[in-house]
């Protein structure tokens, strides 16, 4: 989640845009939901709290090759 986080203020700082999506690739989305590895590609819209701080309505992407995470605001 710090990652994240960290990721939103650089993209609000270098760009003034807000992220609505978070990509994630499959190994880092079982690993964060502790859950079995996906082998499809899917999204679902959902409310994160970490702490004080909260992300609300991001859109989570799992996508099966990918590995990491980013967030991404929406694309013109």
């Amino acid at each position: 989640m710090e990652r994240l986080w960290k990721q939103k203020r650089s993209l609000v700082e270098s760009f003034r845009r807000e992220p609505t999506t978070l990509w994630i690739g499959a190994e880092d989305y079982a690993d964060l939901m502790d859950s079995p590895m996906i082998r499809e590609s899917f999204s679902l819209c959902a409310s994160f709290n970490y702490g004080r701080r909260e992300v609300y309505g991001l859109t989570v992407k799992v996508i099966p090759w990918m590995r990491g995470m980013i967030v991404m605001p929406d694309l013109p």
